[in-house]
């Protein structure tokens, strides 16, 4: 039996009004088989994203005080916002720890978590509110000068961010091409047993 056989049957008892026989059991029983041997397929074609997934999943788990509802729905919230959208979050908060850096090195005192706007960008108006409430430090003409240096050479621009994370994120989808695993799944469906050099038995 295949799966197109399996429908057919199906729909011909469901469609005609039929008592299900045991050619009907067998059918339905091969359409859930298949089902779930497609699942399995799909998790182990994509089972380093369900590690990542589920490395948010546990971590998102303490926030939401163990309901798994909110949990993955923040989760298929991540994956329905644009790339761009992390890349921009990203850089943000390179500027902002890079920024926090600075105002430590100097002596200053900077509530570096509010300088992000709710569009996860960087707020220049809170950043030179930062400037403001530390006055007394940068009264000093060097801190100043120092700071107008670093706005100039150490803060990200999205051009350096995208080659950055491209090159991250071709480097690890590269990295971590799963060629083991798929010798594992190939010889679970074919019974061969892999040789001590990686080959397997005919």
């Amino acid at each position: 039996m295949n799966l197109l056989k399996a429908m057919n049957r199906l729909t011909y008892t469901v469609s005609n009004g039929h008592k299900c026989n045991d050619a009907d059991v067998d059918a339905l029983n091969f359409v859930i088989e298949w089902v779930n041997m497609q699942k399995e397929e799909r998790l182990h074609r994509n089972h380093h994203f369900a590690k990542l997934a589920m490395y948010i999943y546990n971590n998102l788990l303490p926030h939401y005080k163990g309901d798994n509802k909110f949990a993955e729905k923040e989760i298929m919230h991540i994956l329905e916002v644009p790339l761009e959208h992390h890349y921009q979050r990203f850089k943000s908060l390179m500027d902002m720890y890079s920024l926090n850096g600075f105002f430590d090195a100097i002596g200053a005192q900077c509530t570096f978590w509010e300088m992000l706007e709710p569009g996860n960008k960087l707020d220049p108006e809170k950043v030179r509110e930062e400037y403001r409430n530390n006055k007394e430090i940068f009264k000093n003409p060097e801190n100043h000068k120092l700071f107008l240096e670093h706005l100039e050479t150490n803060m990200y621009e999205m051009p350096e961010i995208h080659e950055k994370l491209n090159h991250f994120l071709s480097e690890i989808l590269h990295r971590y091409e799963d060629k083991e695993h798929d010798l594992q799944w190939l010889l679970k469906y074919t019974n061969k047993e892999p040789k001590e050099n990686g080959t397997t038995e005919n």
